[in-house]
């Protein structure tokens, strides 16, 4: 498929590093350090979006593959403080970790495919590109 405006932007948008990363960056490390970054008992609390109402079977698929290659479990958020907050946006991206708080986890045109949602949830999880 061809790339929308949106998704040609995210690749030239000076906001974000490596076109999709939001946040501080280490080049140096493909996993962020430190613990406060880290989310307890492997356990992340999200929302989907209205803005994606059209797209919750590919978010599914994106959760359910991250189930089925690690011990992390994305459940729906009730109450927590602190979760991700997928939602449809101009480009796609997150930041790298856990941050205090909605954690917004944007999916723009052009990048709803289940591959872009397992590529940014593993950047809410802490990971860098390789």
């Amino acid at each position: 498929p061809t790339q929308s405006a949106e998704a040609r932007m995210a690749l030239q948008n000076p906001d974000l590093f490596d076109r999709d990363i939001a946040g501080e960056y280490d080049a140096d490390s493909n996993e962020i350090a430190g613990n406060h970054y880290r989310r307890p008992k492997a356990r992340v609390p999200y929302v989907i979006d209205s803005s994606l109402s059209n797209a919750p079977g590919v978010i599914q698929q994106g959760i359910n593959d991250s189930h089925m290659h690690t011990c992390v479990r994305f459940v729906p958020r009730t109450n927590e403080d602190i979760y991700i907050r997928v939602f449809k946006g101009q480009v796609f991206y997150s930041h790298v970790g856990k941050i205090n708080g909605q954690q917004q986890l944007s999916l723009g045109d052009g990048c709803l495919y289940v591959g872009t949602v397992v590529h940014e949830l593993g950047h809410a999880l802490g990971f860098y590109h390789e």
